[in-house]
């Protein structure tokens, strides 16, 4: 795909909101963090952190920077310990 293959408007927009764009697209990991989630339906932090060798603090961060720019959904479902526990599922457009 190249530029000239989307419409102006889109162009334009790009690049007036260039910084929201660029926060929108995922990085190669996070891509396949996305893709695990949609294969799995509900991951937690650690199911990623296990699944992809990192750390759980890593885990978590990457997480919740999909959750924050909407590539997931996020339910705290408790942890039995009286911590939080949040699940994961992948974001649907309806």
């Amino acid at each position: 795909m190249k530029a000239s293959d989307i419409s102006p408007e889109l162009r334009r927009l790009i690049i007036k909101e260039r910084a929201l764009f660029k926060a929108l697209v995922p990085t190669t990991h996070q891509a396949e963090v996305i893709q695990y989630a949609e294969r799995e339906k509900v991951i937690d932090t650690s199911a990623v952190a296990k699944r992809f060798g990192v750390s759980i603090q890593s885990a978590n961060g990457t997480l919740r920077r999909l959750w924050k720019v909407g590539h997931l959904n996020r339910e705290n479902v408790g942890d039995p310990t009286g911590g939080t526990l949040y699940q994961y599922t992948p974001f649907h457009i309806k």
